[in-house]
């Protein structure tokens, strides 16, 4: 798997494009939060320019992981919640941070680095 960061490719890294795409799919980590149908958007992009923008895949994969992650975690919740009356923190928690980890990984994959989510579950290799 190609890693790109400032340390294995000194003076080259993702292009301008790659690093658009890229950022899309953490931006729509963001957007899936107020339009539900952008929860696609990681997986659309990976499959479409996977293949011809390693960047890309990587990126992407690590969006829709995390995009699992959520999902998982929003049913925890749920459960709490109808369990025992709990999980309305749990559920806030989990928007603040996605949507503070989404930006900042859409920022630094526009800047041409690697971004790994700190929580997450990596189910796609």
């Amino acid at each position: 798997m190609a890693t790109y960061d400032a340390d294995s490719l000194p003076g080259s890294g993702p292009t301008k494009d790659e690093r658009t795409w890229a950022m899309l799919c953490h931006l729509s980590v963001v957007g899936q939060l107020f339009f539900p149908i952008l929860a696609l958007g990681p997986l659309l992009i990976w499959l479409l320019k996977g293949d011809e923008l390693p960047f890309v895949k990587q990126q992407g994969k690590e969006a829709l992981n995390f995009q699992i992650t959520l999902f998982l975690a929003g049913i925890v919740s749920w459960v709490l919640v109808l369990a025992f009356g709990l999980g309305f923190l749990l559920m806030g928690i989990l928007w603040i941070y996605s949507v503070v980890v989404g930006i900042v990984g859409a920022v630094k994959t526009n800047e041409g680095f690697a971004y790994q989510y700190g929580l997450n579950l990596r189910l796609i290799n």
